[in-house]
This record gives structure tokens, C-alpha cells and sequence, in this order.
């Protein structure tokens, strides 16, 4: 039996476009995923062959405990399998990477570590606060605004943290009013600017700045729910010359695309790119059809006839060109027949194959089409 592994890494945040392109090739190469909650549905829509297993947290609710996980990644590793454990943000930030290399390496199983985008980083950058800045704060420091609750004395010092340029708290939702109100008693000025980022680096990201003797009353009246995370320090009051995310002309919006599954990257890429939160369900599959007739037109087109043939998808352009080569025919045959086509996308089909369409309108219907061959 092959000997197994297991891939630890983080998929950024967000957008499944933060992963890096080494995560990336390898989650190809998994033959099981072990998936977190907050990962791009998109992202797992392009692992084709591996098995995907839920394995997400969430406070307050029922979910897979801590140590089932840990097990469950030394299982499947024993079994040959190559497991991609998948984490959103980085998987040893405030992940609980540590705990289950622990439990990877006690039972002599072989582990990879694959970094991710952590919060921290996409929420300061897509809310337009630098965490560290000359003027205003030489470091940063990240922190879990929600610590084990079985620990016997809390390990977080608000004294030191008090005195530092920037606060990353992650995790804050429910204990802010009790993490602000701590810097606050530990010396921490009541004007201090801070911010929370809600669903950071995706479509429906809402930021909200305010000072920290504010900011839990404020999130408190915008239901601010998780994932969230918190930036306190004079750099989050540079939100106000900095924001850029919302000024794009989708955000805010969202977009349902039903397209074909092969056709809805390019467009969900530029709905993304304009702001939208998209959510992909494809409804429609394009399939050739098996007909004898179409054979028989095949090869009077390329008898020449026909006067025109016209295409009018990409899809249809790749079925007409499959047909071509099954038939053991190619674009010689295609001399004595002018092609038109509909949109760009289509044209583009064809002159891969090395045809150039004789006539592609500049407006992408079938009207135009049609009055430009009348």
C-alpha cells in the first residue's frame, strides 16, 4: 500500500483566487479533502476526483470536534491516502495547525505545510488600513479575542498590549465590548480609532470605524456577525483616505450566475473583479447530439452546399469543430463555404482552430447578424 500524507494549507480568505498557485496544484493532487467552513465554494468546485469531507467550526453551533479531525487526518493518511487539509486564511495563525501537526507527528504520519493569506492581511488591505505605518505604528500584533475557555489564567497581557502601534484581534465578535474595554482599562485611550472588517476580501464586506470606547456599540447596532475581525490603532482612521473596495460599481450586489459550468469562469471572474459577490449554480449543460442527420450536413457543408454557416456559441463552435475531427475532416474542407459567427468569444473558438470567420458583427445578437448577411 502507497504511503500517505497530509497537505496542511491555508486557502486565503475570501475569494478562491487567494490561494496560492502551489496550494493550488496541489489540492489537484488530493484524493481526499478535509474542508473547513469558510472556504470559496468555488475553490472546491475545481477538485474533480477527491472525496470532500466538512470539517468546519462554528461557535455556538453543534460541529466536529477538534480531536475527530485530528484523528481523522491520521486515519485517511494510514489508508495511503494524500489528504489536503484545507484552512481558510493560514492554517497556523489562529487555525489550530499546531494541534494537529501534534497529532501528525506523534502517530509518524508524513505532513506538508502550505501557507495561506492570513485574515489579518486581507482585511487591512481590502479596507484600506495599513497595519503598520512611520507615523503611527512600528508593529502589530495579532491576537484571539476569544481564548480557550478551560484555560486556567488568561494568557492575553492587555497591559503590554495597551502600548503597542496595532491590534489585530481575531475572533471578536462576541467578547468585544470585553477585549476593548480591557485595552481601555489597561491605559489604552478611550479615542483610539479601531475597526471591524465583517466577511473580509469577499463581495458583502462591511467595514465600520469608530473609536474603541464605540466600536461594540456600533457593531452591536449593525449585527456585525462573524467572521469578523478587529483593527484597533491610529492606522484604522486612514480608512478614510484609503477605502477603495467599495468604490467599485457591483459592490454591494449579488450576482447569481446559471451559466454552463465550462463557460463561468471568465464571467465570474470580471463580476468579481467589478465588486459583485457571486455565487455560481450552473443549470445548463450543452451536450452534442448524437443524430446521423448531422453528419449529412456536415459533409454538405463542406461540399460547399451551403452558402453560409453559421455558429452561434462557443459551445456550438466546439461541437462543429469535434464533429470535423471525428469525421476525419478539417478547415480544408471549409473553402467553399463563408462562416459567420456570434460574439467574440465564438470567433475566438474558430481561429484557435486556425479558421478566421468571415463575418463577426460588432453587437453580439442574432439581429445584427441577421441584417448584416440580408
Amino acid at each position: 500500500m502507497k504511503k500517505g500524507k497530509v497537505i496542511l494549507m491555508g486557502a486565503g480568505v475570501g475569494s478562491a483566487e487567494m490561494i496560492s498557485r502551489l496550494g493550488f496544484r496541489k489540492l489537484a493532487e488530493a484524493d481526499v479533502v478535509v474542508t473547513d467552513r469558510l472556504i470559496d465554494p468555488q475553490l472546491l468546485s475545481n477538485v474533480d476526483s477527491a472525496k470532500i469531507v466538512y470539517a468546519g467550526k462554528e461557535g455556538g453551533r453543534r460541529s466536529v470536534g477538534q480531536e475527530e479531525i485530528n484523528q481523522l487526518l491520521v486515519r485517511l493518511a494510514n489508508e495511503g491516502k494524500v489528504v489536503v487539509r484545507l484552512k481558510g486564511g493560514d492554517p497556523l495563525i489562529f487555525g489550530r495547525g499546531g494541534e494537529e501537526l501534534e497529532s501528525l507527528a506523534a502517530a509518524g504520519v508524513e505532513f506538508e505545510i502550505i501557507p495561506g493569506i492570513t485574515t489579518a492581511s486581507v482585511a487591512a488591505s481590502f479596507s484600506g488600513i495599513p497595519l503598520t505605518h512611520r507615523d503611527f505604528s512600528s508593529g502589530v500584533c495579532l491576537v484571539t479575542g476569544h481564548e480557550d475557555p478551560d484555560k486556567e489564567h488568561p494568557a492575553i497581557d492587555y497591559s503590554a498590549l495597551a502600548k503597542l502601534g496595532t491590534i489585530v484581534f481575531y475572533m471578536s465578535v462576541s467578547k468585544l465590548e470585553e477585549n476593548l474595554s480591557a485595552l481601555i482599562a489597561a491605559g489604552m485611550s478611550r479615542e483610539t480609532p479601531g475597526a471591524i472588517i465583517e466577511q473580509a476580501g469577499s463581495g458583502s464586506q462591511r467595514t465600520f470605524v469608530s473609536t474603541i470606547a464605540e466600536l461594540a456599540k456600533l457593531a452591536q447596532r449593525e449585527q456585525v456577525r462573524a467572521p469578523a475581525i478587529v483593527i484597533v490603532g491610529k492606522v484604522a482612521k486612514l480608512r478614510e483616505q484609503f477605502a477603495w473596495i467599495e468604490k467599485r460599481p457591483l459592490f454591494g450586489k449579488t450576482v447569481v450566475l446559471t451559466r454552463p459550468a465550462e463557460r463561468m469562469m471568465q464571467l465570474q471572474t470580471k463580476l468579481v473583479e467589478l465588486g459583485a459577490q457571486v455565487f455560481a449554480v450552473p443549470t445548463i449543460e450543452l451536450k452534442a447530439m448524437e443524430n446521423e442527420r448531422i453528419d449529412e450536413v456536415v459533409s454538405a457543408i463542406c461540399r460547399g452546399e451551403f452558402d453560409w454557416l453559421v455558429l452561434t456559441s462557443p459551445k456550438g463552435a466546439d461541437i462543429f469543430l469535434d464533429k470535423l475531427r471525428a469525421m476525419e475532416l478539417d478547415a480544408r474542407q471549409l473553402s467553399g463555404v463563408k462562416i459567420a459567427v456570434i460574439g467574440q468569444a465564438t470567433g475566438d473558438v474558430l481561429r484557435g482552430a486556425m479558421i478566421r470567420p468571415d463575418l463577426e458583427p460588432e453587437e453580439f445578437t442574432s439581429k445584427c447578424l441577421t441584417a448584416k448577411l440580408i
